[in-house]
């Protein structure tokens, strides 16, 4: 593979030869010159493209390069001198990770049985090179939900712990994502609509990588029920709705409005 000085030269060299076509122009070589120039322009914007290319190629091997040197050190360190087929494959998809993310278009609450609410929920999380590029590795999967619509020592609404031969199985392959795919119904109902999941992957070679995310979901009734403002102490419904002074609207009474000693009576 070529190094960036020499294609640094090959890129100068050709900008040289089109500024000196470009001053026989000038000098009065007119439509010789203005072909010769044509040419050159051409095959220069052909050389910058394979320039790009060359580079992308370089950086690349340079990540499996780097990958492959963290192989060597973490199997060093483990003591490992049997390995099984296909775990070098496995091993350099995993150096090459640098990040989880969870897909939104692929993640949320499911309505499966046509009641009011989600009674499941399903997840899709990726994990990335430094490209961007979605990589199948081996590892665990941690996930936990927490609603903080509720009480402090009930946010935590579930926690899953999976192994490498459960997130084996859960890859998922499509057009609009790929993953490890998730789905299960709630450990406790969630009462908000909007949850933050947390997601750790822990890899073969003893990294590990985290992502908070949002997940929206419809909660059904049990959002409405926490969204209901509980009726002020000693006043129900009832005897507030009773008590409306004479001649005001209900529109006029404000959540903290206070009843007179004495009723108003009209004019």
């Amino acid at each position: 593979m070529f190094s960036s000085n020499s294609i640094r030269r090959a890129q100068t060299a050709v900008r040289v030869t089109l500024s000196l076509a470009a001053c026989a122009g000038f000098c009065g070589c007119s439509s010789s010159a203005t072909r010769t120039r044509e040419l050159l322009e051409a095959r220069l914007r052909t050389q910058d493209a394979a320039i790009t290319n060359l580079e992308e190629q370089l950086q690349t091997t340079r990540w499996d390069l780097a990958a492959s040197r963290q192989e060597v050190d973490a199997l060093r360190a483990s003591g490992v001198v049997n390995v099984s087929a296909g775990l070098p494959e496995q091993a350099a998809q995993s150096f090459r990770v640098d990040r989880i993310e969870l897909n939104t278009l692929m993640s949320g609450g499911l309505n499966r049985d046509g009641l009011p609410g989600d009674e499941n929920f399903t997840l899709l999380v990726a994990p990335k090179d430094p490209k961007g590029n979605v990589l199948r590795v081996d590892g665990e999967l941690r996930i936990e939900i927490f609603d903080f619509t509720q009480p402090s020592d009930k946010q935590l609404i579930g926690s899953w712990a999976l192994d490498r031969n459960q997130t084996a199985e859960m890859w998922h392959q499509g057009v609009v994502g790929t993953g490890f795919q998730f789905t299960a119904p709630w450990q406790q109902t969630p009462r908000g609509s909007e949850l933050s999941v947390h997601t750790r992957l822990l890899t073969t070679d003893g990294r590990q990588f985290d992502n908070t995310s949002k997940l929206n979901v419809d909660a059904g009734p049990s959002a409405a029920v926490s969204a209901k403002p509980a009726a002020r102490e000693g006043i129900s419904s009832v005897k507030t709705a009773a008590a409306t002074p004479v001649g005001w609207k209900r529109s006029q009474i404000g959540p903290d409005f206070e009843l007179p000693a004495q009723p108003l009576l009209p004019d």
